[in-house]
């Protein structure tokens, strides 16, 4: 609730703060994915999103605090797992390490409903409790790992390999004793995805599903194995190199020499983890969570190769569990970086360093971090880094000194949320014109997601976002046909924007472009389009124009 009140709900920009809660305001109001509305994912997070909205009370602050809520129980599973403890075994040293963890996992990124978000939730529910209850013979809360495993694949294809991953679990503990129930679990773990295809299999959408989610652009991650990701990081990830090969190589060594440079080794390689998380300045997507993810590779290949001379080779899968969760989360087309893990990412490391000075596991290192004194400055620092650092580079937005006015002046559904005067003059530019020219459909084009369930609007269109990534399989198609199935049918009201994102961004949004400015704004072509489909009575509504027709 901390960071939901004094970080999460200043800033906004009518992007992606909004795109998936019109999605979910799309399934209330019983429309199904894909086939009366477009997705290059499935839909799995619009469908476990409807909580925001029907909540009591408003629902985009209900959506901060619900996001929030997901990376720091994320952030708590994730270690549980590879520190390979249970939550009343964390001490008081391992709970502030999991804090100043789910921090910095949340770096700058704007709290929102999100399918990455969901994604990790989901993944790391279901791995902590696949693990958890095979270790301790609990079969509800295995279950429940499976389940999990399954709903996160319904958020983002890029998750898929997490459910193999968990079939594959599934199948070892089938080896080692759970043959009676191996049919019952196989089902529990694709129930998720099984239910989803079925509800849009019967509304008669799977072609359309299929089309739509095979259709958008394929990445790998490619990003990850960028030279440039490590600018202006290299240095610190050789010396990390160097500093964790020391430590984990005198472990093995009994002499006084030997633990004295292990120590060193182990504070220098430390140091370097911490310089990078400064560096990177919590930035979005930023390099810095791409060189701890290849810290995290080298610390357990150390960790591998330390067992390996005492005559003990083995691979922990819980400590290989989190770099492919990163990899997983970091398949995006505009969020190719690991940086929600971030933090997760950074207290792992630090449990494998320790634990080659310290004489323990990496299983239990994670409640002998730092000392008691260290763990309060750990929070209170990475605390104040946090606010100090989105106080000045809030999501699309101005300095927080600049966020003076309150979006709750304009709809109830986001009393609280804090942005600039001109945000808001936007967003009240959009409420006057509907109120000004009331129609049974309304959309607000290309960038204003967030205004249909805020003011309780019907979109006609069958996408929220017309990014040009978005635009998979036939949805030009799909887009015009509805503008001139629109114009017979009338009562429609069609805007668009005289301002850009980026100039909302820049805090401009008060000046307005010309009405005949639709072209320069239209990179994919779809607005003209729509336009020249359109031939109701055409609109000036200050910064917005439009196309309006009254029902028949």
């Amino acid at each position: 609730m901390w960071v939901a009140f004094f970080v999460e709900r200043f800033g906004f920009n009518p992007t992606d703060q909004g795109f998936v809660l019109a999605q979910s305001w799309r399934v209330l109001q019983g429309e199904i994915p894909h086939r009366d509305f477009i997705s290059a994912r499935p839909l799995g997070s619009a469908f476990f999103h409807v909580v925001d909205i029907v909540l009591p009370g408003p629902s985009y602050p209900a959506s901060v605090v619900i996001a929030t809520l997901q990376m720091m129980a994320a952030t708590v599973w994730l270690a549980l797992l590879t520190l390979r403890v249970k939550l009343d075994s964390l001490r008081f040293c391992g709970s502030v390490g999991v804090v100043v963890a789910a921090l910095v996992n949340i770096h700058l990124f704007p709290m929102n409903a999100w399918h990455t978000i969901d994604g990790i939730f989901f993944v790391a529910l279901g791995w902590w409790a696949l693990d958890r209850g095979a270790r301790g013979s609990s079969t509800w809360l295995f279950r429940l790992g499976l389940l999990a495993l399954g709903a996160a694949t319904t958020t983002k294809q890029s998750f898929a390999p997490a459910l193999v991953a968990g079939l594959i679990f599934l199948l070892i503990e089938h080896r080692r004793g759970r043959r009676d129930r191996l049919l019952l679990d196989l089902a529990i773990l694709a129930a998720c995805p099984a239910l989803y295809a079925i509800v849009v299999g019967a509304a008669n959408g799977g072609a359309q599903a299929l089309d739509q989610l095979t259709g958008g652009a394929g990445t790998v991650g490619d990003r990850l194995l960028s030279a440039e990701s490590a600018e202006g990081f290299g240095i610190y990830l050789v010396v990390f190199l160097v500093a964790c090969a020391v430590a984990a190589w005198t472990s093995t060594h009994g002499s006084v020499w030997a633990t004295i440079m292990g120590r060193c080794g182990a504070a220098a390689s430390l140091m370097c983890v911490l310089a990078v998380v400064v560096r990177g300045g919590l930035s979005r997507a930023g390099d810095w969570g791409i060189v701890l993810l290849w810290m995290l590779v080298l610390a357990i290949a150390f960790e591998f190769l330390k067992s390996a001379i005492r005559g003990r080779a083995r691979v922990q899968w819980r400590l290989l569990a989190l770099p492919f969760l990163a990899w997983m989360s970091s398949l995006s087309w505009g969020y190719d970086s690991p940086t929600l893990l971030g933090g997760s990412m950074a207290l792992s490391i630090a449990a494998i360093v320790v634990s080659f000075v310290s004489g323990d596991s990496v299983d239990a290192g994670g409640s002998r971090l730092v000392g008691v004194a260290a763990s309060v400055v750990g929070v209170l620092l990475s605390g104040s880094f946090l606010v100090a650092k989105q106080s000045v580079d809030a999501y699309r937005d101005q300095p927080r000194e600049l966020l003076t006015a309150s979006l709750g002046s304009v709809t109830a559904e986001m009393r609280g949320i804090r942005t600039t005067p001109a945000t808001v003059a936007y967003l009240a530019d959009i409420d006057r014109c509907v109120r000004t020219y009331p129609a049974r459909k309304v959309a607000v084009l290309p960038d204003n997601a967030v205004v249909y369930p805020a003011l309780n609007l019907t979109n006609p269109f069958p996408i929220d976002w017309m990014l040009p990534m978005e635009l998979v399989a036939d949805t030009r198609d799909r887009i015009l046909d509805t503008a001139t199935e629109m114009d017979s049918m009338g009562s429609y009201l069609v805007l668009f924007a005289g301002v850009t994102p980026e100039q909302l961004a820049e805090g401009d949004g008060a000046r307005g472009i010309d009405a005949g400015a639709v072209g320069p704004q239209d990179p994919t072509g779809l607005l003209g389009a729509i336009d020249s489909a359109l031939n109701g009575s055409r609109i000036t509504c200050g910064t917005f124009t439009g196309i309006w027709k009254e029902g028949v």
